[in-house]
């Protein structure tokens, strides 16, 4: 199943970066989903790295004096974070970063070691975990499988009829996108 999320997300030219740089331009940290929305982003000069130790991941940031200023990002309890290229990183409830990758009535997430290229091409490395969805930007982050999205679809009829009808992980995501196009607030 992974494999074919894998190739799925691959083939998906049509990611755009737009997505991931809008907000602000600095580097830090929205301890909070309140914090995200008022847009009070605790600033720092410049992002270092996001890595992890036994897998409890961290995100490195450098001040203005130089001195380095590291977060546990479970222990902290970060809600998300502006890294790499500006991209917002959403961090679910294991401490995992995620880079918003769609954003809309569903916000999709993919690992924080997943790059673009100038294309829009989405590169991996082995070490990548199974892609996330949320309705909304602070809801609860979900590995994005069919079976999951379709589950979380069945009350609203009309788009779970058109959900179980899919073939294939390009018409999810194309499903996603047109879902995000329908429900714009």
């Amino acid at each position: 199943m992974i494999n074919l999320f894998l190739i799925f997300l691959i083939s998906l030219s049509s990611f755009s970066a737009a997505t991931t740089t809008e907000g602000p331009q600095e580097y830090g940290v929205y301890k909070t989903y309140g914090d995200y929305k008022n847009g009070n982003l605790k600033t720092h000069k410049s992002y270092v790295s996001t890595f992890h130790v036994l897998q409890k991941f961290r995100v490195k940031f450098s001040d203005e004096n130089g001195e380095e200023v590291i977060y546990n990002l479970k222990k902290d309890k970060i809600w998300g974070y502006v890294g790499r290229d500006y991209q917002l990183f959403r961090v679910n409830d294991y401490g995992v970063p995620y880079i918003l990758r769609e954003r809309g009535a569903i916000n999709v997430y993919t690992s924080y070691s997943s790059t673009l290229d100038e294309k829009g091409n989405i590169t991996f490395d082995q070490n990548q975990f199974i892609p996330q969805y949320s309705f909304g930007d602070n809801g609860e982050m979900t590995s994005l499988t069919k079976k999951s999205l379709k589950k979380a679809l069945k009350s609203q009829s009309r788009e779970y009829e058109k959900f179980k009808k899919l073939k294939g992980y390009q018409e999810i995501y194309d499903f996603i996108r047109g879902y995000n196009e329908r429900h714009k607030k």
